[in-house]
């Protein structure tokens, strides 16, 4: 019984897995530079497609470029799937400040919509400071191999920074994943409320059931 009910919990793990997607919380570019934002998954959604919508609000975000359209339709942005490493990067060419705002990495699923948010900053006052920033790392870097800064090169020229966090993930600047609803709608409290009785719920049934077909 007890090995029962430990492969159907592993399986309940998988199926948490498969519903994980990761990446940046916040990206900061100069104007000029090419942006490469980087969404990794887990290798259950493959052959999803994936897409980058642009908005603060996921009902309301508009969908910019999608892995399955062709890639003449939109030159100045692009998104590479890489299904060997589960990771799609999108490339915004020659970002404006227009460009700055809320965006969101996303994977579409016949079951739910996965995503998470992110904010991108492009300005004019980054050039000089990334600039000084870069000669920074390179100087600490020729006198200390050991010390390390928080860029991350996206382009030749002038890097972008990204925000990082502390959390376990196939990239150093993962943030926790979040899925197609935005956390400060009502509606997804009530969902999160109701995900994990449902999860209880079912975890208590598998046991019962067991128990009850071992007498």
């Amino acid at each position: 019984m007890t090995t029962k009910i430990w492969i159907n919990l592993i399986i309940l793990c998988l199926l948490k897995a498969a519903s994980s997607l990761s990446g940046p919380s916040e990206v900061k570019c100069a104007v000029g530079e090419t942006v490469h934002i980087s969404c990794k998954y887990h290798q259950f959604n493959r052959d999803k497609v994936k897409y980058w919508c642009r908005g603060y609000q996921w009902y309301y975000c508009t969908v910019i470029i999608r892995s399955d359209q062709p890639k003449h339709l939109t030159s100045d942005v692009q998104i590479l799937d890489d299904k060997n490493l589960g990771l799609f990067t999108v490339s915004m060419k020659v970002a404006t400040a227009e460009d700055s705002g809320w965006y969101w990495c996303a994977i579409e699923r016949a079951s739910r919509t996965l995503g998470f948010r992110l904010h991108l900053t492009v300005s004019e006052w980054l050039v000089s400071r990334l600039k000084a920033e870069t000669t920074k790392k390179y100087d600490e870097t020729s006198t200390s191999p050991t010390t390390s800064t928080h860029l991350e090169t996206t382009s030749r020229s002038t890097p972008c920074m990204t925000q990082t966090t502390s959390l376990i993930s196939a990239t150093s600047n993962s943030t926790s994943v979040t899925l197609s609803l935005d956390q400060d709608d009502p509606v997804w409290k009530v969902w999160t409320v109701l995900r994990w009785m449902l999860f209880l719920f079912l975890c208590l049934f598998l046991v019962l059931f067991r128990i009850q077909c071992h007498r």
